[in-house]
């Protein structure tokens, strides 16, 4: 049996080869391109998954539906992920080189929630403020989650900082029971 390796892993090795050849921006095009193919084909989905067929089967599979799209790079490296069977670690690696290549050029993904959708002056002031405090570039995504009543709920990878009007409530809550019990 294959050892299997994390998502980490193998967009942390496929990020520094990559980078080294100057093909990261190519391979993780060629990624998509090959994750979203075996999406959208069921045929091909079927087959690359099948339990049944070759390890060979399947890389010629590749080959002739890829060969004049991707580079022989990235067909290598599908081909590993193949032979390991974590081909279906696919879309979270290319998820991840995303995130690598952000870091690597100074920028972070913020989601904000808000109970009301935000208007374009509101998303550029908490915008900027993020980015003068990280000193980074900032990728805002927003939500509305009307769950929260107001205020905002603001993430990113390793921080979340929760000023919604729910959240007080639950504090609230939560100080109340530890009081009274």
């Amino acid at each position: 049996m294959a050892a299997k390796f994390s998502v980490r892993q193998y967009a942390l090795a496929l990020f520094e080869l990559a980078s080294e050849q100057d093909a990261l921006e190519r391979v993780v095009s060629d990624i998509a391109l090959v994750t979203e193919g075996i999406q959208m084909n069921k045929n091909l989905k079927e087959f690359i998954f099948d339990p049944e067929k070759s390890i060979e089967d399947k890389r010629a599979g590749l080959r002739d539906l890829f060969q004049d799209n991707i580079s022989d790079y990235t067909y290598n490296f599908i081909t590993t992920l193949l032979a390991n069977d974590d081909l279906e670690s696919l879309k979270a690696i290319q998820a991840y080189l995303i995130k690598l290549m952000d870091e690597r050029e100074g920028i972070i993904e913020v989601t904000v929630i808000s109970a009301l959708p935000l208007s374009t002056d509101q998303k550029e002031q908490i915008e900027n403020k993020i980015s003068v405090n990280t000193k980074k570039k900032v990728d805002l995504k927003t939500k509305v989650d009307p769950s929260i009543i107001g205020g905002l709920v603001i993430s990113t990878d390793n921080e979340l900082i929760d000023a919604s009007l729910r959240g007080k409530i639950d504090a609230l809550r939560l100080k109340l029971k530890r009081t009274i019990n």
